[in-house]
């Protein structure tokens, strides 16, 4: 058995084995010496420690001492089976630390003095802070209620005032297209009722804007007259004449003056005989503009014409150079009809005009009298005209590019010249020429314009598969219409459409549309067929919304497009995909046979069919035997009419097909 060791007093006993106490019995007792418990019942001398013994009965870490019984000592069983009392372990005596119980004592005591402090320092700044939050309330509460009550008033009378102004306008506006004559009355009647409806509010801002307004202007006059030069004018007046002698700084120079010409003459005139008396003014004078007009620079004070910002010219008189412009919009306005009471309509400059006074040359070149200024702007040009002539090999682009312009302004400035061919010789206007002002109009112009009719279609059986027959023409409409339009040196730049009035309405035009089979007049020919093709084509079902039918049902490719190539101009579109020969070939609309040749140069065989009103179409390099109509002929839209061949100047199979208006081929992807 091991033994234990006890400290107590420096002394080590050994544990006898007749007198053994069990290991947890003795951690028990350990736990005992060490126990908080313990350490409370350890309390300092209050005789030993003097003015700290006040702590010596205080809770320590907020424990109140506790007297604990201590526990039972077990006991032990001899051999004979009697129980003996063994003794209880001898617990060392605890060495007491002066200075532990020092610090100790010295701690609490300056925590105890600090929370003390405080509450006394916080509770004498609380009062103060209390105070002051008081009347700060009662101020605010004053400032609110009686300084303020005027703003807060106001301000709920403008937001009614605002909804008040909201409603009146929308009065006026309703005015202006139910009774016009009410206008200007309605007008002048709002503000005099709310003059009466809201007195408090004007008043109110009558007596805040009316001192800002003086502040304002008080602050401008200071600050211009402190920022100015000003001195004593010396007048000299002689047989009523005024005569400036100088500026002086006061009066005193004047007679430092008049008594150094009395010591240089000595005439025996009398002081007022030889000096008169002057006169004397504040003047504010400018030192630079004096320097400039006395300089050899040869400037004048005059008015200088900007437009754009850039100097033209200066004339000596403002009201001159204004009136000649002035003038120019009197004669443009006379032109164009505009009269005084037209509101809506006017004229005015594009660019913008400046009136700058100052010193200028006065010189013929730079100061204009106001006939010169009014003969340039009406007849000179800042810029002249750029002209150009289309060479071989130009393009629009290439062009546009040499003048550093892009290919819409090229063609704006050439609305009459066709860019897709673009032939050589062609003169282009690469630039319009500048004037130094461009007079702007605009003007309400009314229009009666036509309106379309609509056309109401039924279909009948009478009538034969891509025929229609007008039962009730149509009749347009007429509206009113009012345009605001703008004319810039009397060319027509835009029209606006303000309003329109129906006068007229349109009938709607009645049609029907036949739906009988047309097959049963398509012929074979003249020529009789040698091929498998049979001729009895039929009709085939509209695939455009446009004016004509797709030629070549199924097959929708492009091989050549209308327009130049290498070879030549192309008059008409080839229609192919590599599969099209012997593909069906039908009439693009309804109409007569007006040619049929049989030939294998040029076109090769071909159809051209006359819809009227100047309209025809052509079908070339069709299949041999394969024409299935006859010249005079009357064939119906979307009937099969023959089929794609390789006949005449041809590479290959395909339909050559072209749309003729008025005797010239057009662009047939424009109507179909």
């Amino acid at each position: 058995m091991i033994p234990f060791v006890t400290y107590g007093k420096g002394a080590t006993e050994l544990a006898d084995p007749n007198n053994r106490i069990a290991e947890d019995e003795l951690f028990e007792e350990e736990e005992l010496y060490i126990s908080v418990s313990e350490l409370e019942n350890s309390r300092p001398d209050p005789e030993r420690y003097g003015i700290f013994s006040f702590l010596a009965d205080q809770p320590i870490f907020g424990v109140e001492p506790v007297k604990k019984a201590r526990p039972e000592r077990s006991r032990s069983t001899d051999a004979a089976g009697k129980t003996a009392q063994r003794p209880a372990p001898q617990r060392p005596e605890r060495v007491k630390n002066p200075l532990y119980d020092w610090i100790y004592l010295f701690g609490l005591g300056v925590i105890r003095a600090v929370k003390h402090l405080w509450r006394q320092f916080s509770g004498a700044l609380r009062k103060p802070f209390h105070a002051l939050a008081v009347f700060a309330g009662l101020i605010y509460i004053l400032i609110d209620k009686i300084a303020l009550r005027s703003l807060h008033n106001t301000a709920g009378d403008m937001k009614k005032l605002r909804a008040d102004a909201k409603g009146a306008m929308r009065h006026l506006r309703r005015s202006f297209s139910g009774q016009p004559k009410e206008v200007v009355k309605r007008f002048l009647g709002y503000p005099k009722r709310a003059l009466q409806l809201y007195p408090g509010f004007f008043r109110t801002a009558f007596n805040v804007l009316l001192p800002a307004a003086a502040f304002a202007v008080l602050v401008v006059t200071v600050v211009s007259y402190t920022s100015a030069t000003y001195a004593l004018e010396v007048v000299m007046t002689n047989n009523g004449e005024e005569t400036t002698l100088g500026y002086i700084s006061n009066e005193s120079v004047f007679i430092d003056a008049k008594n150094i010409v009395k010591q240089r003459i000595d005439s025996g005139v009398s002081d007022q005989a030889l000096i008169a008396t002057p006169t004397y003014r504040i003047k504010r004078v400018s030192i630079s503009d004096k320097l400039i007009e006395e300089s050899d620079a040869g400037l004048t004070s005059a008015c200088g014409v900007y437009i754009d910002g850039d100097f033209v010219c200066s004339v000596k008189n403002e009201t001159d150079a204004r009136s000649v412009f002035d003038n120019m919009l009197d004669e443009a306005e006379k032109e164009y009809k505009i009269s005084e009471s037209d509101e809506n309509s006017f004229a005015d400059f594009i660019e913008d005009i400046e009136f700058v006074q100052g010193l200028y040359p006065d010189n013929s070149d730079k100061m204009w009298e106001a006939s010169r200024l009014a003969d340039t702007l009406k007849n000179d040009t800042k810029s002249a005209a750029v002209y150009y002539t289309v060479q071989d090999g130009d393009t629009p682009s290439g062009v546009a590019a040499k003048f550093d312009i892009s290919t819409s302004a090229l063609q704006a400035n050439n609305p009459g010249v066709d860019f897709n061919t673009f032939k050589s010789g062609t003169k282009l206007t690469v630039s319009q020429e500048v004037h130094y002002v461009r007079i702007q109009i605009k003007k309400i112009e009314e229009r009666n314009v036509e309106t379309p009719f609509s056309v109401e279609t039924e279909k009948t059986n009478k009538l034969y598969s891509g025929t229609k027959r007008v039962v009730r023409k149509g009749v347009k409409g007429v509206d009113k219409v009012t345009y605001m339009v703008t004319y810039i040196d009397g060319t027509k730049i835009s029209s606006k459409e303000i309003s329109r009035v129906t006068l007229v309405e349109p009938i709607n035009q009645k049609e029907q549309i036949g739906t009988k089979s047309a097959s049963g007049y398509s012929s074979y020919g003249s020529r009789k067929s040698t091929t498998k093709y049979s001729k009895n084509y039929g009709v085939y079902a509209s695939s455009s919304k446009g004016r004509f039918t797709w030629p070549v049902p199924g097959v929708t490719t492009i091989s050549s497009p209308y327009g130049r190539r290498r070879s030549g101009f192309h008059t008409g579109i080839d229609i192919s995909n590599g599969r099209t020969n012997g593909k069906v070939v039908v009439a693009a609309d309804s109409g007569v046979v007006e040619s049929v040749k049989f030939s294998h140069k040029s076109y090769g065989n071909q159809i051209v069919i006359n819809h009227g009103n100047g309209y025809k179409t052509r079908y070339a390099h069709l299949l041999d035997n394969s024409i299935g109509v006859s010249v005079g002929q009357r064939v119906a839209r979307g009937q099969g009419i023959a089929r794609v061949g390789s006949t005449g100047n041809s590479t290959g199979p395909h339909l050559h097909f072209e749309v003729i208006v008025n005797g010239n081929t057009v662009n047939p992807m424009n109507y179909l």
